[in-house]
């Protein structure tokens, strides 16, 4: 069961009088956010939570060391839930569970750009790039098809199986961005992509509809940002007390498939590359032709330490 399917079973617990298991259910929802190896491992964690904290720096949303702002509304939210469920507040226990289904997609969304960006004007065809971006196609799709079927029919013709290494990363942008005020996010929550210095954004990849000031970003480092940083200052609701929507099942569809989707092809897809790799070089130390001279060296470098 993950995230969104948990939220979605523990706010009809809470109207169906069941607080005990609604409770129990709501903590396996924050418990599979945020994963068990958060800090662990060297990619810091598998989950959700982990993936909101690389994109925000890429994005430069949060600093180095900092949670990201889309972190900190989600946990505020995942804790006035629960204490909510103690209270049976139950329509207001679904206004939580909204906001936080809807912040979940802004990491997934910043993953498919950034994937689109390296395909297209990086020209990174490898076939792990195109593993990811069917696994963030397959997050986001449902969700933007649910406020736009074009929009959604755009980014699959671009990002779609056999169709990624010609994708547009401006095309794939501005299908996203037409979809921000239906989904419940705002340019500012996702942010563009930050060239290596830090110091301003890669071409073609800076923040839509609003014009963020990196230096301002500079002079407040040694600030942690509030849980509600982006949301409420660019405009989008920090929370819906009443839970009204009518995109609730697009979007848990979108991150129960797409989710599970995102963490096993990204693995699968390391996993085959390597194992693609490995059977290439062996193919290759019968004196066929090399890709190039460094292939060639780390080729031989093999067959010298196997004998």
């Amino acid at each position: 069961m993950d995230v969104a399917a948990s939220l979605e079973k523990a706010s009809n617990m809470c109207a169906n009088g069941a607080k005990e298991d609604a409770h129990h259910i709501w903590d396996k929802a924050f418990s599979l956010y945020t994963g068990s190896k958060v800090d662990d491992t060297d990619f810091g964690g598998y989950f959700l939570y982990n993936l909101a904290q690389i994109q925000c720096q890429e994005y430069g949303t949060c600093k180095k060391g900092h949670m990201a702002p889309v972190n900190l509304e989600i946990i505020e939210n995942f804790v006035l839930g629960k204490n909510r469920l103690g209270l049976e507040e139950c329509d207001a226990v679904r206004g939580n569970a909204k906001r936080i289904r809807t912040l979940m997609t802004v990491p997934l969304i910043q993953g498919t750009l950034k994937i689109a960006y390296e395909l297209d004007l990086e020209n990174d065809g490898r076939q792990r790039t195109q593993g990811e971006a069917a696994a963030f196609l397959t997050s986001t799709i449902p969700i933007v098809n649910s406020c736009s079927s074009p929009n959604a029919n755009i980014i699959y013709n671009d990002l779609g199986p056999g169709r990624a290494v010609e994708a547009s990363y401006e095309v794939i942008k501005a299908a996203l961005e037409r979809s921000y005020d239906c989904i419940g996010i705002t340019c500012a929550d996702v942010g563009g992509l930050i060239n290596i210095r830090g110091d301003g954004y890669l071409p073609r990849a800076e923040p839509c509809g609003v014009d963020l000031d990196l230096d301002e970003k500079e002079g407040d480092k040694d600030k942690d940002p509030s849980p509600s940083t982006s949301t409420t200052k660019y405009g989008a609701s920090k929370e819906n007390e009443n839970g009204e929507s009518g995109k609730n099942i697009p979007l848990i569809v979108g991150l129960s498939v797409g989710i599970p989707s995102l963490l096993v092809l990204a693995f699968a897809g390391g996993y085959f590359w390597r194992s693609y790799q490995k059977e290439f070089d062996t193919a290759n130390t019968s004196g066929k032709p090399r890709g190039s001279g460094s292939e060639t060296s780390d080729s031989s470098a093999d067959d010298t330490g196997d004998k």
